[in-house]
């Protein structure tokens, strides 16, 4: 089938091409350029603050869900998911810039998705995680939610590989289960 949509412009990880990645300048400097989608990679913290942050750790080496904000913070600089969406309110209200929003793990996806649904945000969702795209298409079915594939490899057994990528080269199951 063919994409009917004209083709957009994403800035991606907010704008890193601008200035280093995840950083109020870099999404600051992407909401002022021509583009159309800003992508942004959420995580939760192990208190449960959200964060824009695209790596599963921090340069610590620990996983971000096992880390307080606090922790976090120390190491970095990292912006709250709720200050993005505030940017984003109080942006110029003749420009409209969409979020691409990537939720990179589970257990947090309406606490994402909400803020923008409250504040009149275009956006979509993006996911690895069949269970989140199942849970916003049952919670929220008039969003669009859309199920990534393509998962590294790290980690896995030549066979867990072997069945993860043939299941990505036929990914109706997993479409037709999360209806995606």
């Amino acid at each position: 089938m063919k994409w009917k949509r004209p083709a957009l412009v994403s800035w991606h990880r907010g704008g890193r091409e601008l200035a280093d990645h995840a950083t109020p300048e870099a999404f600051r400097r992407a909401i002022g350029h021509p583009a159309e989608l800003i992508e942004i990679d959420v995580r939760s913290t192990f208190d449960g603050h959200l964060i824009v942050w695209h790596d599963v750790a921090t340069p610590n080496g620990q996983a971000v869900h096992l880390q307080t904000l606090k922790d976090v913070q120390s190491q970095m600089e990292v912006w709250r998911w709720d200050e993005f969406v505030t940017v984003l309110r109080d942006g110029d209200p003749h420009r409209s810039i969409g979020v691409h929003l990537d939720l990179k793990d589970v257990g947090y996806e309406l606490a994402a998705v909400d803020p923008l649904i409250e504040i009149g945000q275009p956006f979509f969702v993006t996911s690895l995680e069949q269970s989140s795209i199942e849970l916003l298409r049952r919670e929220r079915p008039s969003e669009d939610a859309l199920l990534t594939i393509g998962r590294a490899r790290e980690n896995r057994s030549l066979l867990s590989y072997a069945i993860l990528r043939l299941s990505e080269l036929l990914p109706m199951r997993a479409v037709r289960r999360t209806d995606a």
